[in-house]
């Protein structure tokens, strides 16, 4: 019998569907398959969304966000060997935990370190000169910014320098003092300063101060010919950073990553820190990209980085609000040295939207800071066309890409969902299936409680009713009218030498479908 996403076994079938949701903690009700903690695998507890031409499966993390996609003409192969499905790609979000009241700390002017490395700014208060605040000025005067708990009277600062380049350190800078973080009242102002005698070495400056502020303001000029600034260490004196301010890890609450296939929607829910943080994702058939939106029930309470990465070799870009990456498939079926007669290109492209705070294009990701909430769209294609007197090709997926993004982009958030809705209803919503109720002893059971007592002879109608409707819900998802059929592991897979060729066979496909 073939390896396959959620089907092993046909014996089996009750137990994937729901223990493919590895921690589900309560019986699945109202068409909702659900667990209480972040996937850590693709094929056992991950979750699928799908339109019929894009598929992505979500893994729900907390602070790094996994969606692993697909789209379904991405093979490799020719008409000699059909060769095999492929993997498209990774869309990553890495989520900085933050304090829900005002910021403490940040870099006012609005300049981001790179999310590819932790060089962010809470690294100048971390108290180890080992780890630094590195960051691209971009030509702008750079501001690192405190706000304390209460007004202190400060006439002292440190500065340490960092481990690389004498020309990133500081060469002319002002210090302010304020008391609502609005005016502010220059403290101390230094020129033409040499670099640190050595790496990792710090220096204290004196200034005359009696007043007590409760804002403390950095202003590096943008002028030491170099496009980064890096310090090590930042401290006041009077003022223990580190050891008050620094923010600590926090464990979520109320976690839940639930997929409602009554509707199509996938859902991820936790608390963290006070705010009730919320994830939604569909694949819209008639927008044919993917959409997840990001929000929270206080303000300013995103910030972090995304990132693109392709299965195969393509480089990812940053440019405005957008990350792509685009190849040509290469290699054979086990054979990556050897290449096949037709060989597709293909390209994918995230567009970030952002409500409140900032974003930024940096070093190949996309950076946000201090956001209320974001809307990410994703899409991807390949130039294959179904006709072999043409080939099997057509024009580059680029511009075809670019236009659905920029057409789903002109629209809210709320009509691509109630869009894409209506549409999975049109065909969800054509049967019904009603086998009978539970007791309420079983619905107090776990899944696989619930399971456990399902195989030893327990009578579960609702649980029967799930398994028929999850199915419907896979085929619509994977095999829409114009898109390719369903395959061994639909739209789904992540494997770029998947079993079987990922293909289709009429001795398991058809029980399988």
């Amino acid at each position: 019998m073939k390896n396959t996403l959620f089907l092993p076994r046909l014996l089996t079938a009750l137990s994937i569907a729901i223990s493919a949701m590895a921690a589900c903690a309560k019986s699945a009700m109202d068409q909702t398959i659900w667990s209480d903690r972040p996937a850590t695998d693709w094929q056992q507890e991950c979750l699928p969304i799908g339109n019929g031409h894009l598929g992505a499966m979500i893994f729900g993390g907390v602070s790094n966000e996994r969606i692993q996609f697909n789209e379904d003409s991405l093979w490799i192969g020719d008409e000699t060997d059909t060769g095999a499905y492929q993997a498209f790609g990774d869309l990553y979000i890495t989520l900085k935990e933050t304090d829900p009241g005002p910021k403490w700390l940040r870099c006012s002017s609005g300049q981001m370190a790179s999310s590819e490395r932790p060089e962010q700014i809470d690294m100048s208060v971390d108290g180890d000169v080992n780890t630094k605040w590195c960051v691209p000025h971009g030509g702008r005067p750079l501001q690192w910014q405190v706000k304390l708990d209460q007004p202190v009277v400060v006439n002292q600062y440190m500065l340490a320098s960092a481990n690389d380049v004498p020309a990133r350190d500081p060469k002319d800078w002002h210090w302010e003092g304020s008391h609502d973080g609005t005016t502010w009242v220059l403290l101390d102002q230094r020129t033409e300063q040499d670099p640190f005698p050595k790496r990792k070495h710090e220096k204290a400056f004196t200034f005359e101060n009696s007043t007590a502020y409760r804002f403390y303001r950095l202003t590096l000029l943008a002028n030491n010919g170099d496009p980064l600034y890096q310090l090590s260490e930042i401290a006041l004196n009077g003022v223990s950073l580190d050891a008050t301010y620094a923010i600590k890890p926090a464990t979520a609450e109320a976690y839940r990553r639930e997929l409602d296939i009554g509707r199509a929607v996938h859902t991820t829910c936790y608390d963290l820190r006070g705010v009730t943080f919320t994830r939604e994702y569909f694949a819209s058939n008639p927008a044919d990209v993917i959409v997840l939106r990001l929000s929270a029930d206080k303000a300013g309470c995103y910030s972090g980085a995304i990132s693109l990465k392709g299965a195969h070799d393509g480089i990812t870009k940053a440019e405005g609000n957008t990350l792509s990456f685009s190849g040509t498939l290469s290699g054979k079926y086990r054979k990556p040295k050897e290449n096949y007669a037709i060989r597709l290109d293909y390209e994918a492209q995230v567009i970030v939207l952002n409500q409140g705070g900032r974003i930024q294009a940096t070093n190949n990701t996309i950076t946000f800071e201090d956001c209320d909430s974001l809307v990410l769209m994703l899409s991807g294609d390949t130039n294959y066309l179904n006709r072999h007197d043409k080939g099997w090709t057509q024009e580059h997926p680029h511009q075809a890409i670019s236009q659905r993004l920029a057409n789903a982009s002109a629209c809210s958030y709320q009509d691509l969902l109630r869009e894409h809705i209506a549409d999975y209803h049109s065909l969800f919503n054509r049967l019904s299936l009603q086998l009978g109720q539970n007791p309420a002893s079983a619905r107090a059971l776990d899944a696989a409680e619930r399971l456990g007592a399902y195989r030893g002879g327990a009578h579960d109608p609702e649980l029967e009713t799930l398994i028929f409707n999850y199915a419907r819900y896979l085929m619509i998802s994977c095999s829409r009218p114009g898109s390719l059929p369903a395959n061994l592991q639909g739209l789904w897979n992540q494997s770029n030498e998947p079993p079987w060729r990922s293909d289709y066979h009429s001795d398991v496909n058809l029980q399988m479908n």
